[in-house]
């Protein structure tokens, strides 16, 4: 029997440090509810953040797949080895920050590749407010 899992492992080193230019270290973050959610005595909404150290190589859409409106102009394609994702079922409050320039990208959408190896994540950069005078 083929070992389609381990063939796919050995290409995904392989591009990783053949593409190495698009790798970048980065975190994938999950903001998610506290234990008490809400604390009526201040107002404030509890969040608690999971980190997951990534490197992922990122990528650009090409003319075809952008459609205007499932995939826009300026969104990202990611992608992320599983086995630095073990534990991750994604959802669209995920953001990923990159570490070297603090951008932010949130997930828009995910899937997993057949072989259960490779995540591809579609990431709009977040846009910052400008600052008020």
């Amino acid at each position: 029997m083929i070992d389609v899992q381990g063939i796919t492992r050995t290409g995904l080193v392989t591009a990783w440090s053949l593409a190495s230019q698009l790798v970048k270290v980065c975190s994938y973050v999950q903001p998610r509810a506290a234990a008490t959610p809400y604390t009526p005595a201040t107002g404030k909404v509890n969040l608690t953040q999971y980190r997951f150290a990534i490197t992922p190589m990122i990528l650009a859409y090409t003319a075809k797949e952008i459609d205007g409106d499932r995939v826009r102009l300026g969104d990202e394609k990611l992608l992320v080895q599983a086995t630095e994702l073990s534990a991750l079922t994604p959802s669209l409050d995920d953001f990923i920050l990159e570490t070297a320039t603090a951008v932010r990208r949130d997930v828009i959408a995910w899937f997993k590749d057949a072989t259960g190896s490779l995540w591809t994540f579609q990431c709009r950069r977040m846009v910052k407010a400008p600052a008020v005078p």
